[in-house]
């Protein structure tokens, strides 16, 4: 996917994800089912996924490369970074650390930090030149050093997948 379509991606998933946690109750919001996290809970862990991203995004170039390296490989498609994700998570890999959803919070407030950080995230995309985005890397805990396309790939993919766990949770 090109620059533009990454934006146009970034944008539908996240305004999905905000359409469906406005459809549910507070109830609905807070209410966890056999141990798994409510919708309140995955929009946290959205929420904590993009706020990094947006930061690393911002370091200059030239750190980027001292901090995390060159990629020695063409980045991967869509479809393989969502199998790789697939893979590690038939693997037993889950959240963990600074990306588990806290305790409960003020819903409004995570909501309104979701939608500004994804809006962050675009406008920081649109700054970035197409071809630096397959020479820049970035450590995902899951999946490794990651492109920076790939790790868009990635935001992309993690909204729609956990998007979907909130469906199932209510």
């Amino acid at each position: 996917m090109k620059k533009e379509e990454l934006i146009l991606k970034i944008k539908q998933n996240s305004k999905s994800v905000q359409d469906q946690i406005t459809c549910f109750s507070e109830e609905q919001l807070n209410k966890e089912v056999n141990e798994k996290w409510s919708p309140i809970k995955h929009l946290d862990h959205l929420l904590r996924s993009v706020q990094p991203l947006n930061k690393a995004l911002k370091i200059p170039l030239p750190g980027l490369r001292i901090l995390f390296g060159q990629p020695n490989r063409e980045s991967r498609s869509f479809e393989e970074l969502v199998a790789k994700y697939h893979l590690k998570l038939s693997e037993g890999g889950k959240a963990s650390g600074r990306y588990i959803p806290s305790g409960r919070q003020e819903n409004a407030k995570i909501l309104s930090q979701f939608k500004e950080q994804n809006l962050q995230l675009c406008k920081t995309i649109a700054k970035w030149k197409e071809e630096d985005l397959d020479r820049f890397l970035l450590p995902h805990p899951l999946l490794g050093k990651l492109t920076i396309r790939e790790m868009i790939y990635f935001t992309i993919y993690h909204m729609d997948h956990h998007l979907k766990l909130m469906k199932v949770s209510i």
